[in-house]
């Protein structure tokens, strides 16, 4: 069973992915998307945190951000592995 949640800008979640494979002996995964900015420089760069199970997997540039608008650098791209 899949549940896709609405976007939440107020608390950065574009939204968010349960999938439960209990029926079948198996773990639920939880994932999510989370809009959040940049902590490496000063240049506030829009980053997009893909989330899974609690642990930050991976890092995509935000498109919808006036700073960067769509692209990252590569301390931007790398920041899933320091944070």
């Amino acid at each position: 069973m899949a549940h896709n949640a609405p976007a939440d800008p107020e608390a950065g979640i574009v939204g968010n992915q349960s999938t439960d494979f209990s029926s079948r002996g198996e773990n639920r995964m939880d994932y999510r998307s989370i809009v959040t900015t940049c902590p490496y420089c000063a240049c506030g760069c829009g980053l997009v945190l893909e989330v899974l199970d609690g642990r930050i997997v991976c890092t995509l540039p935000s498109k919808t951000s006036p700073t960067n608008q769509g692209k990252l650098c590569i301390k931007g791209w790398n920041v899933h592995e320091f944070v």
